[in-house]
């Protein structure tokens, strides 16, 4: 999933910061304390005007019966 933001001036909190724009153009105000970060299952690219807050892929493990076939398979 993808989110993009820019900064712009918020009508709610009366001043400029980072606000979530929606792709009909609507702005979804997070508060002023809101900062864009790179956590450990997200990440920043600039995008435009803005950035995009992207989902990182996280590979999860084969479940056991299949690991156990690919040893088997390998052998």
């Amino acid at each position: 999933m993808t989110t993009y933001y820019e900064s712009r001036y918020c009508d709610n909190c009366c001043c400029q910061h980072w606000v979530e724009i929606t792709r009909t153009g609507r702005q979804v105000c997070h508060g002023d304390q809101f900062s864009l970060r790179d956590t450990p299952t997200t990440y920043t690219r600039r995008a435009g005007r803005g950035y995009e807050v992207v989902e990182k892929y996280i590979r999860q493990p084969l479940p056991l019966d299949w690991q156990i076939a690919a040893d088997l398979h390998s052998i």
